[in-house]
């Protein structure tokens, strides 16, 4: 008995301390870090894991008996509920909330991309790209940081069906009216059609159009609710 709690005691507090190193430096670092920050995280939890193994094996060799288990009695279900957290996430992350096959059969094909062209937000995107080709999402920001993540059957047949219920107007550039002005947003888009065809069409708009506009903004409010669907795995750099 006291060896086993000599060894729950070690882990428990080896994995309370990366816990707590990971979590610390995933708070204090910077978000425009990149690379330089995921080292910066994943060195700091492995510090915690050796500050924590090796507290932890002082504490199994030096301290008394009814020290180590009442430390215990509480490192252990926190140690446990942690590894149970990190591995539901790794789980979640690996795509396993991704959709099944069929939930993506019926749904339309497309590729679209709108753009500020000229900042008139800062805190919007600069940038929003969704392609049903790869089942994926991409967000520019305005701070340079770029996040992509799966695109959700939901959020496909959302944008699809805000696309498809505009083509024609779009098509025939009816997306505006009562918008003047100098074009700062770009809207591209591919839609697979029966023959299997997707030709690339193209609008520009001005200041005010994607927000009020009767046929634009459906869509552009469905392309910005998209990483919002997501329960996968979405990264930033």
């Amino acid at each position: 008995m006291q060896l086993f709690h000599r060894i729950a005691l070690i882990v428990s507090l080896a994995v309370i301390g990366t816990a707590i190193g990971f979590l610390g430096a995933g708070l204090l670092t910077p978000r425009n870090a990149g690379l330089a920050g995921g080292a910066i995280i994943l060195m700091a939890g492995i510090a915690g894991l050796i500050v924590g193994a090796i507290v932890g094996l002082l504490a199994a060799f030096y301290a008394t008996p009814q020290f180590r288990r009442r430390v215990n009695m509480a490192a252990l279900p926190v140690a446990v509920l942690l590894l149970g957290a990190s591995t539901f996430a790794v789980w979640r992350n690996s795509g396993q909330f991704a959709d099944p096959e069929t939930a993506y059969a019926d749904l339309p094909s497309f590729k679209v991309v709108f753009e500020q062209t000229t900042i008139t937000d800062p805190n919007l995107a600069t940038l929003i790209q969704v392609d049903t080709s790869s089942r994926t999402w991409q967000i520019a920001l305005a701070d340079g940081r770029i996040c992509t993540g799966n695109l959700r059957a939901k959020a496909q047949e959302s944008v699809g069906a805000a696309l498809i219920g505009s083509r024609d107007k779009l098509g025939r550039g009816e997306i505006c009216n009562g918008h003047d002005g100098p074009h700062v947003q770009v809207l591209t888009w591919h839609l697979t059609d029966a023959a299997g065809n997707s030709p690339e069409k193209r609008v520009e708009l001005p200041r005010g159009c994607s927000e009020t506009g009767p046929v634009i903004a459906p869509l552009v409010r469905a392309l910005r609710l998209v990483p919002s669907i997501a329960e996968t795995k979405t990264t930033c750099n």
